[in-house]
């Protein structure tokens, strides 16, 4: 991706926005408890409040059980100073139903960590339509997180298809007692489509035709490459790491699959043209080989600085080449300061057993920019048009400078589409659509 996006009228058509419509889905900032609605807790510099069944915390319903609202003192709050344990006298459930379009793929993101105080693995389980979705944990033990100093915040996600005109979401503790797993800055959109060519799908060399080799145990074909070999426009700038195809359906798109593993750790990097000031959005579908009980842990740096990592533990996930890998997708979000980023997917674990990734996609996050006629009639799947800060720039050239133009709303299709007409100006030739926090 060498610029910002522009799209003919024809493309804008099909194209969703993701960013643009990301509606925080709860920071859980009010009530602020430190104003006499809490509880302090001297031991561990909060304040904290228990709600029951049938409470409302920013949009969620308490469910069942309770959960504790609970204030940093200390600067820890991943976004704001409240965040949500889902354990408060027992484990609870929050629940929420949103608007959807049928078909359409939706993305559910937060800022994970877990309760320090006791012992015992956190567990999150993330249902949708009542269904169990994904379940993600936290040991405090390992992670040494502390609400006075650093609660290691880490994001997740998942992402589903929608059946329907509504989605019911859980977010549900799966342990006892009353430290449960925390979580803060929900964020809940539609899927960004991305073009292929962004897209590293590790297709090719087909290692069953030839420079494979069979492990007929796992019921899979594998190739270790060292440094300077090229996957899809990666190259492996450290250690090694094994192609793999699966014998098994169990890859989640075509047949084959990397592990950042080979013969130990590996390092795959790619450079991007990026714009600067611009948000950026890395994603990819992670699994772990499971071969061994170890855990699996993934690093992604940008300009040689860690953005996030990602743990697999093939014992709590029970994944298999020969049945079933439990893809789940990951990514990670960053404002471009140069001209080029460069990204690298490292493997952090030791042995022949590491992170395995496949359909790794780069894509412009956060801002479209659009190319258009003016006076004409624009449609684009935008939900709601103008109710979540959304705003349309015009310009005279792709430089800018941008200034803001009011459209006027002529329908709204039952699919969500909205048709805009834009008011007609002889010198105002490029348009964008933004989040108006952006």
């Amino acid at each position: 991706m060498t610029s910002p996006r522009f799209l003919t009228v024809a493309s804008l058509l099909a194209w969703s926005t993701t960013s643009l419509l990301g509606q925080s889905a709860g920071n859980f900032e009010f009530p602020n408890l430190s104003l006499g609605t809490g509880t302090y807790y001297a031991d561990a510099l909060i304040w904290y409040r228990t709600y029951n069944s049938g409470s409302g915390l920013d949009g969620w319903t308490v469910e069942n059980g309770s959960v504790d609202l609970v204030r940093h003192t200390t600067g820890t709050g991943s976004l704001g100073s409240q965040s949500v344990d889902l354990n408060g006298l027992g484990p609870g459930t929050l629940v929420r139903t949103f608007a959807t379009v049928a078909g359409q793929r939706y993305r559910l993101g937060f800022d994970f960590s877990g309760n320090p105080i006791g012992s015992g693995i956190r567990v999150l389980d993330v249902k949708v339509d009542r269904q169990p979705l994904a379940q993600f944990t936290w040991d405090p033990a390992v992670e040494k997180n502390s609400f006075e100093v650093d609660m290691k915040w880490s994001q997740r996600e998942v992402t589903f298809a929608a059946t329907g005109p509504n989605t019911i979401i859980q977010l549900a503790s799966g342990n006892p007692g009353l430290s449960g797993p925390q979580i803060d800055n929900i964020r809940f959109n539609p899927v960004n489509p991305v073009d292929a060519n962004t897209i590293s799908r590790f297709e090719s060399p087909v290692l069953s035709t030839g420079g494979g080799t069979y492990y007929a145990e796992a019921q899979i074909w594998y190739r270790t490459y060292t440094v300077g070999a090229v996957f899809d426009g990666w190259s492996l700038v450290e250690g090694s790491a094994d192609l793999l195809q699966h014998a098994a359906p169990t890859a989640l798109e075509g047949s084959q699959t990397i592990d950042l593993n080979g013969v130990g750790p590996g390092t795959l990097r790619r450079t991007f043209d990026t714009v600067p000031g611009l948000t950026y959005r890395l994603e990819f579908d992670f699994s772990g080989n499971p071969i061994d009980g170890r855990v699996r842990t993934l690093a992604v740096r940008v300009n040689g600085v860690e953005q996030a990592r990602f743990d697999w533990d093939p014992q709590q996930k029970k994944n298999a080449f020969q049945t079933d890998m439990k893809w789940e997708r990951r990514g990670v979000e960053w404002v471009a300061t140069t001209a080029s980023t460069v990204v690298e997917l490292a493997s952090v674990a030791s042995g022949q057993s590491g992170p395995v990734l496949d359909n790794v996609a780069f894509f412009l996050a956060g801002r479209t920019d659009i190319e258009i006629t003016p006076a004409v009639l624009l449609s684009w799947p935008i939900p709601t048009w103008g109710t979540q800060g959304t705003i349309l720039e015009g310009a005279t050239s792709a430089s800018g400078p941008w200034t803001v133009v009011e459209p006027t709303l002529k329908s709204t299709a039952p699919n969500g589409t909205v048709t805009l007409a834009v008011p007609a100006s002889p010198d105002t030739r490029f348009f964008r659509i933004r989040n108006g926090s952006n």
